[in-house]
């Protein structure tokens, strides 16, 4: 992954997957190692692959539904990406997502921080380490 400065505590994020997404540093000081981008699963936004993405949404990736369960209040939907693993927490009237639906997902810039990795501990994500 690498970061590009386009404003103040703002960065574009290239993953080595191809992704482009605008992103917020955490701490307004880029890190100096390895980095995670941390997006809570409840703004992660997912619609059907052939679909528009909702407004002020960026389009980051595609990917399979692996598991969709009920929960209560929400539904979490896991989709297996090319950047890994993403869990989504769907509330209200989204519609209900099937294991096998092909879908996209993505997050407002806002949602998105860029932290310092903790290396020490266990990830169920990736650690994506920064070039340059």
């Amino acid at each position: 992954m690498t970061l590009q400065e386009i404003s103040s505590g703002r960065v574009k994020v290239h993953t080595d997957s191809s992704a482009i997404f605008e992103a917020s540093i955490a701490n307004s000081e880029q890190p100096k190692g390895p980095a995670v981008v941390a997006v809570r699963p409840e703004r992660v936004s997912v619609w059907a692959r052939e679909s528009s993405p909702p407004a002020d949404v960026q389009a980051i990736g595609a990917g399979r539904v692996m598991s969709s369960d009920f929960l209560g209040t929400c539904r979490q939907v896991v989709v297996e990406s090319d950047i890994g693993p993403v869990r989504v927490l769907e509330y209200g009237d989204a519609p209900a997502r099937r294991s096998g639906d092909e879908v996209t997902f993505g997050w407002r810039a806002a949602d998105a921080r860029v932290v310092e990795a903790d290396v020490t501990a266990p990830s169920e994500g990736r650690t994506l380490e920064l070039a340059g």
